[in-house]
């Protein structure tokens, strides 16, 4: 926890450039989600904890600010160190990321990621992954919840005819399993559903890993491969508008089988990778580019996605219409 009077005044300066570039679009009735991800926090006092929390910080101010729609924390908030397979230092970090979003009228979902998830030898359990990441969420949001041990949810935003799921890419082997089918089984279950009873509502799914093969880096790999179902989705005739993912640690994006993938930056000081489109992705401390994370704008009659980003990196625009790809930002 952070005394906020001692916010440096470069985050200052950042979030109220932020607010200004966002406030254009409020002419139009857009969707607002602010995405930040991979925050991978470690301990208190480490250099790589504040700059994370100074930029959720300033994503609840930009929130109460503008009004956004959404929050959606993208899951990793706990580091690499040995302490943080502990389930202590588990929970202490994504319950600090859960509360530098507090207070907020904005609805928060916190994903789980690989390291915060049961994966990478963590010691936490379906059932605590539920309660660290989502218990918040049960008294603050409309979400529609799949069980008790696991992130999978959806929410129905009606005021703008958009069903965002967010989906859990994180298998667990024990207490209790969940599997690569469940995973499957829930995207499908969804998707389906929204055929059935919100066949006017597009969709946008969320998870930490990317669900398509190809968009992070080899080194990151770790196959999720449910592209097929979203894919299968839009035959038969739902609207998608794109999935969302962190956990590779770069700004990328790529348009498969008709499907617009992307990825966005991490919001930790380190352990960068390349960016695509030369978009910088070099952190300095103690500037605003030692953090990152975006706010998206959805404009259903152009149907375009605006990414304004806080922080290290820059804005980003895509179509995700009949041209479904990457534009200039203007």
């Amino acid at each position: 926890m952070i005394d906020t009077s001692t916010i440096p005044a470069y985050v200052k300066e950042e979030t109220e450039r932020v607010e200004n570039e966002l406030i254009p679009l409020l002419a139009k009735n857009q969707m607002l989600i602010g995405f930040n991800t991979d925050q991978h926090l470690y301990a208190i006092g480490s250099p790589h904890y504040l700059p994370a929390i100074y930029g959720l910080h300033a994503l609840g101010e930009i929130a109460d600010f503008i009004g956004l729609d959404l929050i959606c924390l993208g899951g990793d908030g706990c580091g690499y160190s040995e302490e943080d397979k502990d389930r202590t230092h588990i929970f202490r970090d994504i319950c600090e990321i859960n509360y530098a979003v507090r207070n907020h009228s904005t609805p928060v979902i916190s994903m789980a990621g690989n390291h915060d998830a049961g994966q990478n030898n963590r010691a936490i359990t379906g059932y605590e992954v539920f309660n660290a990441h989502m218990k918040r969420s049960l008294y603050n949001t409309n979400a529609v919840f799949a069980n008790n041990h696991s992130t999978n949810c959806y929410m129905d935003f009606d005021n703008h005819r958009i069903r965002v799921i967010f989906l859990d890419t994180n298998t667990r082997k024990e207490n209790p399993v969940y599997t690569a089918d469940d995973r499957r089984a829930y995207l499908v279950n969804t998707l389906n559903d929204t055929l059935a009873n919100k066949k006017d509502y597009s969709v946008i799914v969320f998870s930490h890993q990317p669900i398509n093969n190809t968009l992070s880096p080899d080194w990151f790999q770790q196959p999720i491969a449910l592209q097929d179902c979203l894919t299968d989705f839009v035959s038969r005739g739902g609207h998608l508008i794109c999935s969302i993912v962190g956990h590779s640690h770069n700004d990328a994006w790529e348009v498969n089988d008709d499907i617009l993938y992307i990825a966005t930056a991490q919001a930790a000081s380190h352990q960068s990778n390349k960016s695509m489109d030369n978009i910088s992705n070099e952190r300095t401390r103690g500037t605003r580019t030692e953090t990152a994370f975006d706010i998206f704008a959805i404009d259903q009659e152009e149907k375009t996605i605006t990414a304004i980003r806080y922080g290290c990196g820059e804005n980003r625009k895509w179509s995700y219409g009949e041209n479904k790809g990457k534009i200039a930002f203007h």
